[in-house]
């Protein structure tokens, strides 16, 4: 269950990806979770 600050870092990297960066996202939340 995420935290509240969790979920603000999820939503920061989130909005700063766009669709051609879906996978460093995705290496990124395995990195940094």
């Amino acid at each position: 269950q995420p935290t509240a600050k969790r979920q603000r870092r999820i939503d920061e990297i989130y909005a700063g990806i766009s669709e051609d960066d879906e996978t460093k996202f995705l290496e990124r939340l395995i990195l940094e979770f």
